[in-house]
């Protein structure tokens, strides 16, 4: 019943550990990408403060408002991870992308804002006050930053929308998450397969310790018995005994 008592003990106990440390990582995983998430936030926060200031700068010297700000944007080189879009009280009136699509304009702004999240980040927005959120547009994951502002008494609220797969998937960025990941397992696949081999060395001397225990406890019952059988022969033996004077004619 004993037998690999501590080999069992030890690796139960290294799978408890194992799966804790893999907790442990991958809430430090998520945490690490939050906090690269934080940051490209707050980047993409000041590259619309400089478009703010494009626009503040252009906004007295432009006639047309709007058309003033569709140059600004239009200027910008669009990708496949970013999005802008440019709308008018309730109505959007430009969204540039990668394709410089404007299949969206004239459309209101919840007909492109779908979700609750979408819509709640853009009537947060506060005047000349540069912000940010994390957002989900039709299943996908964004960082959406924008600012509310006025240009020629009329209101407009310009955003950018960033998809967080292609920052997370990031080449460099994935090549380091998977090479901690790697070491890590590594690490914790050594101490595993290490503390195993020493738990069956020990059980395995633990073992023969008990059966030296047992050849000894074997050895001295038997010692004990001899010595009791001794001891009885030396009790009853004649010649170390004295008789009286009057038994030595039965002899």
């Amino acid at each position: 019943m004993t037998k690999n008592r501590i080999f069992k003990k030890v690796s139960f106990a290294i799978i408890v550990f194992a799966l804790v440390v893999g907790c442990v990582v991958l809430y430090q995983t998520k945490t690490y990408n939050n906090s690269v998430l934080e940051i490209y936030a707050s980047q993409q926060d000041q590259y619309i403060k400089l478009v703010l200031d494009q626009i503040n700068l252009k906004k007295d010297t432009s006639g047309s408002g709007q058309e003033m700000i569709r140059d600004i944007l239009g200027s910008i080189d669009g990708s496949e991870k970013e999005y802008w879009t440019l709308s008018k009280e309730d109505s959007l009136l430009f969204v540039k992308d990668v394709t410089d699509s404007d299949s969206y304009r004239g459309l209101s702004t919840a007909s492109y804002y779908v979700s609750e999240s979408g819509r709640s980040f853009l009537n947060s927005l506060e005047k000349n006050k540069v912000k940010h959120r994390f957002i989900s547009q039709s299943g996908k994951k964004y960082i959406a930053s924008g600012v509310f502002f006025e240009v020629n008494g009329d209101e407009y609220k310009i955003c950018l929308l960033t998809n967080e797969k292609y920052i997370i998937n990031n080449n460099e960025f994935m090549q380091a998450q998977i090479i901690i990941l790697i070491g890590v397992v590594l690490l914790v696949l050594m101490l595993l397969v290490v503390s195993m081999i020493m738990a069956g060395n020990i059980d395995k001397k633990q073992s023969q310790i008990d059966k030296l225990n047992e050849q000894i406890q074997n050895k001295n019952l038997s010692i004990e018995k001899i010595e009791s059988e001794l001891s009885m022969l030396s009790e009853y033996d004649v010649k170390n005994t004295v008789f009286k004077e009057k038994i030595i004619d039965r002899f």
